[in-house]
């Protein structure tokens, strides 16, 4: 299983990173806005850190890979208009990936236990200016799990089984 990095560390060393160094220059207000990460059902890792830069209404996605960084070309980014794509600050997360698990699986097992589920992700982020641990997993009922632990604090944002298909 791999292992991932803290957020902080990752950004640290994406930011010792010539590639990255090379992008900020044409990229100056350029905002960290996420970090995503998709998980296999059982909470494992499937592939490492991407960390996503918020510039002119487009996104531009780093990738952690063996030695290094790669970088993925901008694309569009899909939101409402009235969205704010908010910034992510890295030294706000107190709360480690570990402590973050322990407290999803806790709520998994107390409010999803009759659900079984598939493969899902997750996102650090900021929402209405909270740092967040966003965990969201598909069932197999075509439901998703979604819990959203803040990121200082650990407490428990919110935690929901949503329907994946709207029902008319």
């Amino acid at each position: 299983m791999k292992e991932l990095a803290s957020p902080q560390e990752v950004f640290k060393n994406l930011n010792e990173d010539s590639l990255f160094q090379d992008w900020k220059k044409n990229h100056p207000d350029a905002i960290l806005s996420h970090f995503f990460c998709p998980l296999s059902s059982e909470l494992k890792v499937k592939e490492n850190w991407e960390m996503g830069f918020y510039d002119n209404e487009k996104m531009t996605v780093f990738s952690v890979i063996e030695k290094g960084f790669a970088i993925k070309p901008e694309d569009d980014v899909f939101k409402k208009p009235q969205t704010e794509v908010e910034s992510l600050d890295v030294e706000k997360i107190k709360i480690s990936i570990d402590d973050a698990v322990a407290t999803f699986k806790e709520i998994a097992r107390n409010k999803f236990s009759s659900v079984v589920l598939g493969d899902g992700f997750l996102i650090v982020q900021t929402l209405n200016g909270n740092s967040l641990w966003n965990f969201t997993f598909i069932s197999k009922s075509l439901k998703f799990a979604n819990v959203k632990i803040d990121a200082s604090s650990g407490e428990v944002i919110s935690s929901d089984l949503i329907n994946a298909v709207s029902q008319s």
